[in-house]
């Protein structure tokens, strides 16, 4: 238990960083910080209605768009690409490709499948836990294993 004492906080999403960008590369995203940064970029309306999948090595960026918002989303094109490009500070996309799909949120939450942990597991997860004093940051610690975890039944 003195481990956790020498140790300080880090930010989550620096240390997750180097883990997705490999699996960003791998899956054809030569720049994650498209996907990870998609709804500052576009804004949240956009956002909610596309999602980036993949970004080819001449520049071109493949989009999952929902059905009834694929002609809206052509007409923007330019101004999604100069905002990809602006946030990049390089020209990082020359071009869109839009293709449709009926429903995208759909899609994107059966890809966010909670992962299952073991009755032992459990058991580690509340062990520490409980070891936090600060009744606050236990709380948020209890939250946030609830949405990334979900016992096995």
């Amino acid at each position: 238990m003195q481990y956790f004492k020498k140790t300080k906080p880090k930010i989550i999403s620096s240390i997750s960083l180097k883990i997705t960008d490999k699996i960003f590369k791998e899956r054809g995203f030569k720049e994650s910080k498209i996907i990870t940064d998609w709804a500052e970029i576009v804004g949240k309306e956009i956002s909610d209605l596309t999602l980036p999948v993949g970004l080819s090595k001449n520049k071109n960026l493949k989009i999952l768009c929902n059905s009834s918002f694929a002609l809206e989303l052509q007409h923007m094109t330019p101004k999604i690409i100069n905002r990809i490009n602006l946030t990049m500070g390089y020209k990082a996309v020359e071009n869109i490709q839009i293709f449709q799909k009926s429903e995208i949120k759909n899609e994107t939450n059966s890809l966010a499948k909670k992962q299952k942990l073991s009755k032992k597991e459990m058991d580690q997860l509340t062990n520490v836990i409980n070891t936090v004093d600060n009744m606050k940051i236990k709380e948020k610690f209890k939250d946030l294993s609830k949405t990334i975890f979900t016992s096995k039944e």
